[in-house]
C-alpha cells in the first residue's frame, strides 16, 4: 500500500482554531479602530460645538457692549441738555434777579445776628 499522508485528527482542529483566532483578531482591530474613528468624530463635533459657542459668547458680549453704549449716550445727551437749559435760564436771568440772590445768599450765610454761620 502507498503511504498517503495521514493528517493526524488534531491537526484539522487545530487549523480551525488558529483561523477562528484569526477572525477574532480582525474582528477586534476592526472595533479599535471604528472605536479610534468614532472617538475622533466626537472630539471633532465637542471642538466645533466649543468653537460655535465661544462665538455666540462674543456676539452676546458684543450685543450688550453695544446696548450699554447707547444707554450711556442717550444718558449723557440727558444731562448735556439739562445742562444747557440750566446754563440757558442762568445767562436769562437779569440782574436785579441776580443781585436779590446774591443778597438773598449772602443774609443765609450770616445769618440775623450779623455773624457768618
Amino acid at each position: 500500500m502507498a503511504d498517503l499522508p495521514v493528517d493526524p485528527p488534531g491537526d484539522e482542529r487545530l487549523r480551525q482554531l488558529l483561523a477562528v483566532e484569526q477572525r477574532l483578531e480582525d474582528l477586534v482591530r476592526s472595533a479599535r479602530d471604528d472605536a479610534s474613528r468614532r472617538i475622533a468624530a466626537a472630539r471633532a463635533a465637542g471642538e466645533e460645538r466649543l468653537a460655535a459657542a465661544r462665538e455666540e459668547a462674543k456676539r452676546d458680549d458684543a450685543r450688550r457692549a453695544e446696548a450699554e453704549r447707547v444707554s450711556h449716550a442717550a444718558a449723557l445727551e440727558a444731562l448735556q441738555t439739562v445742562h444747557q437749559r440750566a446754563l440757558a435760564r442762568i445767562t436769562a436771568t437779569s440782574d436785579e434777579r441776580l443781585d436779590e440772590l446774591a443778597r438773598w445768599a449772602a443774609a443765609q450765610a450770616i445769618g440775623e445776628s450779623g455773624e457768618a454761620t
